[in-house]
């Protein structure tokens, strides 16, 4: 029983130690499979929307799945106008890829306006920082994805020619995932729990 106590006061107080670099973001969804069964070429760039659970969130990243034939990407949200691809709330770049590979797009430090509300749909736009090049391409899944949180990432793909937003698709969702930075209040709880771990080591040794 002693080194049961021990134990969790031990965890608790790592908890405590360790939490204010707790900065691990929260995936909110994913419809990651890994599958290269299918893909798009991205041209001038792609979108695939998604929609924000019953809370607001603030975006940590971005992680698309992809055939790199650049070596640099942007990634941009934007605001949903009826369906139709909006204006862009914050914007993440990312250079010096390898080509020929197959991995995931990692964006973070998103600059502009990084909150998202809830209960609204954003378009993911990728877009590769050279169009010359055109054959990296952005994975498929075959099925949108909902969350436990009641975050979705939406059936229907968009491609952009010459400036303008065609549709690519409406059966398919782009393979990629959303990480949030998580609340405050997530901090405090471990914070509290960490307060407790010192406090039993404390009483312990006392």
């Amino acid at each position: 029983m002693h080194l049961h106590l021990k134990t969790i006061a031990a965890i608790l107080a790592a908890i405590a130690i360790t939490g204010t670099s707790l900065s691990a973001q929260t995936t909110l969804v994913t419809n990651y499979t890994g599958s290269v069964t299918g893909r798009n070429q991205i041209g001038e760039g792609q979108a695939c929307s998604f929609t924000v659970g019953e809370e607001s969130a603030t975006l940590a990243g971005i992680s698309a799945f992809f055939k790199i034939s650049n070596t640099s990407f942007t990634a941009s949200i934007h605001r949903n106008n009826a369906g139709a691809i909006g204006s862009t709330i914050c914007t993440s770049s990312i250079s010096g890829l390898t080509t020929g590979t197959i991995d995931n797009l990692n964006f973070s430090n998103f600059s502009g306006n990084t909150e998202l509300d809830a209960n609204t749909t954003y378009w993911l736009v990728i877009s590769p920082d050279d169009v010359s090049t055109t054959t990296s391409g952005w994975f498929v899944a075959d099925v949108a994805s909902t969350s436990t949180f009641g975050w979705e990432i939406n059936n229907g793909l968009k491609f952009s020619s010459y400036g303008s937003w065609y549709n690519l698709s409406t059966s398919a969702a782009a393979q990629f995932s959303v990480y949030t930075v998580p609340e405050p209040a997530t901090y405090a709880g471990l914070l509290g729990m960490g307060a407790l771990g010192i406090a039993l080591i404390r009483r312990k040794r006392s």
